[in-house]
């Protein structure tokens, strides 16, 4: 289970969210380096991250309300999208996969592991199925 949210500033609300949710076991957030992201950038993150968590459907989501994306410029579209995007390459990093899709049926997957001296690692590896 996930719950997508914001916060300005962020400290109090995790406090009031790990109030009420107990469920928590860890919180992930964001911060710009400069204070570049103003609240409609950070609603439209917030609209984004549910709508994909929706599309993926790996994680039960938490969140009473669907929030709808803010409208922005072209250009600060293309700025926070990008913003998005490490998101997302964050995610998996820290070991978030609810926006990560689920290989289709159409798709073959392969499990590897590598165990000597001391390393022990694993992987997959994800083809489509051609007819």
């Amino acid at each position: 289970m996930i719950y997508i949210g914001e916060g300005d500033p962020v400290r109090p609300r995790l406090e009031s969210q790990y109030a009420k949710k107990d469920f928590w076991t860890n919180a992930t957030f964001f911060v710009s380096k400069d204070a570049s992201l103003n609240k409609a950038h950070i609603q439209h993150l917030e609209a984004r991250l549910v709508e994909l968590a929706l599309a993926c459907r790996r994680s039960r989501l938490d969140n009473q309300n669907n929030p709808q994306r803010p409208a922005l410029s072209e250009s600060e579209f293309a700025n926070t999208e990008s913003f998005l995007s490490h998101m997302l390459t964050v995610f998996p990093v820290v070991g978030i996969d609810a926006f990560e899709s689920v290989p289709s049926p159409e798709t073959e997957t392969t499990i590897l592991s590598l165990r000597a001296r001391g390393v022990d690692a694993s992987g997959v590896t994800v083809r489509s199925v051609q007819d």
